[in-house]
């Protein structure tokens, strides 16, 4: 090494070229018990960590045997945040919960965890973003995360939430392969409505009747606006989609009754609501959706 502040790990980011000073993180700063491998963060804080605890703990590249001499120093590309945060799981102790952590900041460390192969952070990490107040509020990196890491039941956890987003939002966030297969999954859920269920929302003459129904008609607008206002992810909400409550006083306004009483409108609105629950069970999970067009 030439340069004690410089490695020449593949690790080390050779454009870093900032006359900034180093800082020493005060949790992770022991120059006892062992051989210590120093470690820079993106923004220039020093992390001191035991080679032993690398290689017992994780199976990444800061496993590996690589050659380091004393004061050299590994430039990683993590935020000093992330990195104190990960290096907890490769010593004993209480390790952080990550209870009140943003949904942003867990998805550094997730990514971190993966990178280098902290097994312990890499198990959490995923459980927590495995929980709705996490995926809720950043579903396409977390689609994305779990694509790129092979998470399956993630995947198709969070991929509902995605369905009628811009595309261009989602060619964005995600891989080449993930978006193509996207588009697919999402082609299913937007033709459900659109073509699946032509036939009973155009249909504003009740059987028996030969005068059209605006009552029906105003039906359908309240349902389409929900649609536009919440996103086509309501499909995989049909309870919240068809609230009779709020739908009931529009559908009272119908003519045509039943003999028992009941608004055709009401009946025809729960035929709807079938004809949507029947049809989009048969539409797969993300998972199973091939990421390029078949001939």
């Amino acid at each position: 090494m030439s340069d004690s502040r410089r490695s020449d790990s593949p690790l080390t980011d050779p454009s870093d070229d900032t006359p900034e000073r180093d800082r020493q993180c005060e949790r992770f700063c022991s120059l006892d018990g062992g051989e210590i491998i120093i470690l820079r963060s993106s923004d220039r804080v020093l992390f001191n960590i035991h080679r032993i605890n690398l290689q017992i703990t994780t199976d990444g590249p800061l496993a590996e045997d690589f050659p380091s001499a004393p004061e050299e120093i590994v430039q990683l590309t993590e935020s000093a945040d992330t990195l104190e945060l990960l290096f907890q799981y490769v010593y004993r102790g209480r390790h952080p919960i990550l209870d009140e952590i943003s949904v942003t900041k867990l998805l550094d460390l997730a990514e971190a965890a993966e990178k280098y192969g902290v097994s312990a952070a890499r198990s959490l990490c995923y459980v927590r973003l495995c929980r709705p107040s996490a995926h809720q509020l950043q579903p396409l990196q977390v689609m994305a995360y779990a694509h790129r890491h092979g998470y399956p039941h993630l995947l198709d956890l969070v991929a509902p939430l995605t369905i009628g987003m811009p595309i261009s939002k989602v060619q964005d966030a995600c891989s080449i392969s993930l978006f193509f297969q996207w588009l697919r999954y999402n082609d299913a859920w937007v033709q459900l409505n659109a073509r699946d269920c032509h036939e009973v929302r155009a249909r504003d003459k009740h059987e028996g009747s030969t005068r059209h129904c605006f009552a029906w008609r105003a039906l359908v607008y309240s349902v389409d606006i929900t649609l536009s206002g919440h996103g086509l992810s309501m499909l995989t909400n049909l309870d919240g989609l068809f609230a009779m409550d709020a739908l009931a006083k529009t559908a009272d306004r119908c003519g045509d009754v039943e003999f028992l009483g009941a608004r055709k409108c009401m009946l025809q609105m729960l035929e709807w609501k079938k004809l949507l629950e029947e049809k989009s069970a048969l539409i797969p999970p993300l998972s199973q959706f091939q990421a390029t067009a078949t001939t």
